[in-house]
This record gives C-alpha cells, structure tokens and sequence, in this order.
C-alpha cells in the first residue's frame, strides 16, 4: 500500500506527507522484520524437527537448522527492501530498486560460487551471499529514498527500537525453549507453538515500552478513547 500512498502525494506535490509515510513504511517493515528474523532464527532447529522429522534424518536437520539460523536473518533486510522499492516505484523511479536488486543478485551469484567452492564453508556460504545480496540492494535504496522523498532516516526508529525489543523477545524465547523444553520435544508441535506466542506476546509488550510501536500506529478501533 505504500506505492498508492506514496504516488497520491506525489499528485499533490506534498513533500511532507511522502517523507512521514515512507519513514512509517520503513519503521514499519522494521518493526515487522526485525523480531521474525530474531524468532524464526532462533527457532530454527525446533520448527525444522517439528515438520520434517518423520522424512528426514538428524544429520540433515541438524544442517538445514544451521543454514536457517543465518538464512533467516534476511527477513529483515528483505522486509526493508520491499517497503523502499515500494516507495521508489511510488515516486516514479521504479527503475532504481530493480537494479539495486540485480546488483545484489550479481553480488549473490559470485559469492555463492566463492565461498560454496571453500570447503570449511561449503553450503553455509548461501545463506551469507543472501545477506550479502540484500544489503547491496538496500542501502542504495535507502539513500535514493532519503533522497527523493526528501526525508532523514531516524536510526532509533527503524533500528535501535525494533531491536532492543526484539533482543527481550529472542532472550525469552530461547530461555523457555532451551530450559523448559529443549531436545526432549524437538518433534512437538505444542512446545514449538508455545514459544511462537511466547515471541510474540514479549516482543509486542516490549515494542511498546520501547515506543517502536506507538498507540497511533494501531487502528482507530484499537487505539484508547480519549
């Protein structure tokens, strides 16, 4: 929904409502990214055996559970990349994110055919040339965004809040797992389970002390009544 919003204020020639959303759009893909990358990587072993122990050996779970602790930490780059590619088309210059992203493809391609080559490295060398990949796409993004939206990136709203509330999240939930449940219920749907709502309750509550989510961001039905 950004490409609409961001394309209505560029009717209007309103420079102050495209740089308050596109900075909602980024805080947002921040606040949404940040804590699934945390959660889903350090989950990652638990939901594997969860879904696939009855099809697949430990060995391999074991090895998909270490590529998806770091392969998962691009959730939040990918986040960041589809809301400013979704601002830029929205301004008009929807040329940019296409080829930030072949630029990052590129970068992908020859690590993965580097560091997969390494033996020490192996197959963990994918999951790195995937964060290499989105890095190299968003930070131009996020220039050309600061640049044609006319806005300033605020760093305590898109990064220093999300994740320090994520941070209390990631410490709860690998609390509960590894001392409440651990190795015992790898295959259980209930403990896996558990420490999803677990995430999400923590990190919604520490979102909020944190003012990374903030009561207007909530629907009107949600929000206090005055």
């Amino acid at each position: 929904n950004l490409v609409p919003s961001i394309a209505s204020g560029i009717a209007r020639n309103d420079y102050a409502y495209i740089a308050k959303e596109s900075a909602l759009g980024i805080r947002m893909a921040s606040v949404i990214g940040i804590p699934c990358a945390v959660g889903m990587s350090l989950l990652a072993r638990p939901i594997l055996y969860m879904l696939y122990s009855s099809s697949t050996s430990a060995a391999h779970l074991d090895l998909s559970a270490d590529i998806l602790t770091v392969s998962s930490l691009t959730i939040s780059l990918f986040t960041s990349v589809q809301a400013t590619s979704g601002i830029l088309q929205g301004l008009k210059k929807q040329w940019i994110p296409m080829y930030t992203l072949a630029a990052g493809v590129v970068c992908k391609v020859v690590l993965n055919n580097i560091l997969v080559a390494i033996p020490g490295i192996n197959i963990h060398g994918a999951p790195i040339s995937s964060l290499v990949c989105y890095t190299v796409s968003l930070v131009p993004n996020l220039y050309y965004v600061c640049k044609y939206a006319r806005m300033r990136l605020n760093i305590m709203d898109i990064l220093v809040r999300p994740l320090a509330a994520s941070m209390i999240m990631g410490i709860i939930v690998f609390a509960l797992w590894h001392y409440a449940f651990g190795d015992k219920a790898l295959t259980q749907v209930m403990p896996v389970m558990v420490s999803i709502a677990a995430g999400f309750v923590s990190y919604a509550a520490a979102a909020f002390v944190f003012r990374a989510i903030r009561m207007e961001d909530l629907p009107a039905r949600f929000r206090r009544k005055k």
